[in-house]
């Protein structure tokens, strides 16, 4: 893909997400490509690999001779998510505390500089990349493929992304994360499993408010 649709398709993604989680295009909405193509001012391909995007991450669903429509998310789904996240997250944590490696420690620190990065960039789509890769670093160092994989599915079910940082978010996140780094760096198994289910809790906080005001 070239530099140039992949930018038209991050407009396309980031314009159909915000619409959505502004409530203009409300759950069970049937989103038609050619309409969008029309509203957006955009083309056939960059808005169909948008529809595809959104699809993957779980804010739109493709039903049989309805075509794509936007998924219900609720503030009942959204806590029973991260009830089950916690859980995964904060075990795989605990578990990868006595494996993880200089090299991973060394990874750790440098996504944090990215992140550090994209946030004085005010640049979302990089810091939500490199949170990613931060966390997904983490669990595979739990040397348990299976639970790795399950909280990968959770990730892409409903992944952080979704709702995006808010500049406030992306703060404390960051330091949030620096808490966790630190209880790894030290070992600490039992305060690095518990940071990382406040740091869970928090931004389910942070999307149960995006929540409330689209719904108002």
């Amino acid at each position: 893909m070239s530099e140039r649709s992949h930018t038209k398709t991050d407009i396309a993604v980031r314009e159909i997400r915000t619409r959505i989680l502004t409530g203009v295009y409300q759950s069970g909405t049937r989103l038609r490509q050619n309409e969008l193509v029309k509203n957006l001012g955009l083309g056939v391909t960059p808005v169909r690999e948008a529809l595809m995007q959104l699809i993957s991450e779980g804010l739109l669903v493709r039903k049989p001779y309805a075509g794509v429509v936007v998924s219900h998310v609720t503030s009942t789904s959204v806590a029973e998510m991260y009830a089950v996240r916690k859980v995964l997250e904060k075990f795989a944590t605990e578990t990868a505390c006595a494996h993880l490696s200089e090299g991973d420690m060394d990874r750790l620190s440098n996504l944090m500089n990215d992140m550090k990065k994209a946030h004085e960039a005010n640049d979302d789509r990089l810091y939500q990349t490199a949170n990613h890769a931060f966390h997904m670093t983490i669990y595979a160092a739990s040397q348990n493929q299976r639970l790795t994989e399950l909280i990968e599915s959770q990730w892409r079910t409903f992944p952080r992304g979704v709702f995006g940082f808010s500049r406030e978010r992306r703060e404390s996140s960051s330091q949030e994360h620096g808490l966790i780094f630190d209880a790894l760096r030290k070992r600490d198994h039992l305060t690095a499993g518990a940071l990382m289910v406040a740091h869970i809790t928090n931004y389910e906080s942070h999307v149960q408010e995006l929540l409330g005001h689209q719904q108002k």
